[in-house]
Parts: structure tokens; C-alpha cells; sequence
């Protein structure tokens, strides 16, 4: 059992010999209503004596409903579906690099997906952009094979948008069908308009897209109350 007076070292303890499967059941009291996560757990009994918020009902089933953490080697790309549109999510990442490179085998995946989703409206995420943006000190971290990614998405008239991030600033650029949207950061932002690398405090932003129903929508919010000046 875990409660208020139990250590912080034997809550681990605990913890870690339930999520390997040493320790079969675990009550918890409401420490584990914050920043605690068992996706390992099958089955949860919550039992509230001190008339709990909805609130923390709505923690305590997240703390189990999250899904497992994949193993070290599991591939990092996978695809989902959401209302009538399909998601394909990459990892462009190359270890010890600045750019990006999707593998042969993801290629393979990812023509394979797209085959088995024609005819389905479909958005792909891939941090690295594809296409250079005509800044070449951003361009030299850009996607090395983006040429042979958009190739891909190119035999599938349904693919719609490509969102990057990588490069802290917000870009459109269109070729035939395809849209590649670039993303600004939720730290410093690079400058549009240099040739030489050249970084900005802020604002911090994000990208949205909104799904509802037959509509697709996008949009960059930038939290300008939360930096001393704008891009």
C-alpha cells in the first residue's frame, strides 16, 4: 500500500516492481492522483471516501488508461484514424544529426499505409521539412531524403498537408496537391528573412488543427503575452 507517510524512495520501489509485474496489486491512496503512471494496470477499483472531484476521478483513470511506453527499438511511426480522415505520423530523426532521414524501411511502411487508406483524406506529420524553405542555413537541417518522401505522397491524390516542426517558424509552401506546413516553436523562434543563422526570443506558438466533422482546419497560435516581442 501506498500513502502520505510512505517514502518517496519505497514509492518507487513499489511502483517499478508493479510495473514489471513483481507486485500483482497496488492501493494508492490520492498520491497517485498526480504524475503517476500505470498503463500496466488491468483493472482499477477506485473506492472515494472523501467525495473526490470529477476532476480527480478524470486523473485517477489517466493514470491507467495511458497507454504502455513502447520497447527501446519499437519503430517510432505509425498511422491513426479520426472522423473521416486518416493521420500518418513520422520519425525522421537520425541520431547525432541536425537533419533528418526516414529509412528504407519506413518508406516501405509508409507506402504500404497509404495504399491500405486510398481514397481516405490524409494528413502526414514528420518533424524534418522536405522541402527547403530558401533559407540555407536551415535548409542544411532539412530532411536529406525529402525528395523521396514527397515522391510517395505524390502517387496518393488523398494526402493532403505535411506539418513539420524542426525549424521554429511558420511557412506555407504548395507543389500540385501537396501543402507542407512548417511549425514555430514553443521556445525561440529563427528568423524568415536572414540568410545567416539568426534566433528570436519569442513569442512561443504552436500549431492547431482542428477536425470537425467534413471540415479541416489549421492555425498558429502565438502566446504573445509571453515574450517581450513578435517575430
Amino acid at each position: 500500500m501506498i500513502q502520505g507517510s510512505t517514502t518517496n524512495k519505497e514509492r518507487e520501489r513499489l511502483f517499478d516492481a508493479f510495473r514489471t509485474g513483481e507486485v500483482r496489486t497496488l492501493v494508492v491512496s490520492k498520491v497517485a492522483n498526480f504524475s503517476i503512471d500505470l498503463p500496466e494496470a488491468a483493472v482499477a477499483v477506485q473506492v472515494s471516501g472523501t467525495f473526490g472531484s470529477r476532476q480527480e476521478e478524470a486523473q485517477r483513470l489517466g493514470r491507467v488508461l495511458r497507454p504502455k511506453a513502447p520497447a527501446p527499438d519499437a519503430p517510432q511511426y505509425y498511422s491513426f484514424d479520426h472522423a473521416r480522415y486518416h493521420f500518418v505520423v513520422l520519425d525522421s530523426q537520425e541520431p547525432g544529426q541536425a537533419a533528418g532521414l526516414l529509412d528504407a524501411t519506413q518508406l516501405r511502411w509508409l507506402r504500404t499505409d497509404l495504399a491500405e487508406h486510398a481514397r481516405q483524406p490524409t494528413l502526414v506529420f514528420v518533424h524534418h521539412h522536405p522541402w527547403p524553405l530558401g533559407l540555407e542555413w536551415i535548409d542544411s537541417m532539412s530532411l536529406r531524403n525529402g525528395d523521396a518522401l514527397m515522391a510517395a505522397l505524390g502517387e496518393h491524390p488523398d494526402v493532403r498537408w505535411v506539418i513539420c516542426g524542426h525549424v521554429h517558424l511558420d511557412q506555407a509552401s504548395q507543389r500540385g496537391r501537396l501543402t507542407m506546413l512548417t511549425t514555430p516553436s514553443t521556445c525561440i523562434q529563427l528568423s524568415k528573412v536572414t540568410q545567416a543563422p539568426k534566433m528570436l526570443p519569442g513569442p512561443p506558438a504552436f500549431r492547431i488543427v482542428d477536425v470537425a466533422g467534413e471540415q479541416l482546419s489549421t492555425r498558429v497560435i502565438h502566446l504573445h503575452g509571453a515574450a517581450g516581442r513578435d517575430v
